[in-house]
């Protein structure tokens, strides 16, 4: 993740999707995709549980836990092979297709995902 003087993300996060969907075009406005789809996902046992969700400071305010450890997603190509991938690389390389399968399969309640 890229460090940000006054801590924002947000902007961050839209540059990334922008960047994703500029990368899948091609000169001719095609898109040379190599992912077909996400076709399943798996929890490794080391992701964050939902009663782990929030950090708790000494003061009593909690944080959201930001961290993609523990998911796994088979992704399909376009060759017809499939692969297992570690939710970080996925979703810094195809951050929309994450969000769609994520919000389809109502995982997006998950630490991984809020």
């Amino acid at each position: 993740m890229m460090w940000i003087p006054d801590a924002t993300t947000k902007d961050y996060g839209a540059n990334v999707i922008v960047e994703n969907l500029l990368a899948l075009c091609g000169d001719d406005g095609m898109h040379p995709q190599l992912l077909s789809g996400i076709i399943d996902h798996k929890r490794t046992g080391d992701e964050i549980k939902m009663k782990d969700k929030f950090v708790i400071n000494k003061f009593g305010n909690g944080k959201l836990r930001k961290t993609t450890v523990g998911w796994l997603f088979n992704v399909k190509w376009k060759d017809g092979t499939k692969t297992w991938i570690p939710l970080n690389v996925l979703k810094e390389s195809n951050p929309v297709e994450v969000a769609e399968y994520v919000q389809a399969r109502s995982l997006d309640d998950e630490p991984a995902f809020a």
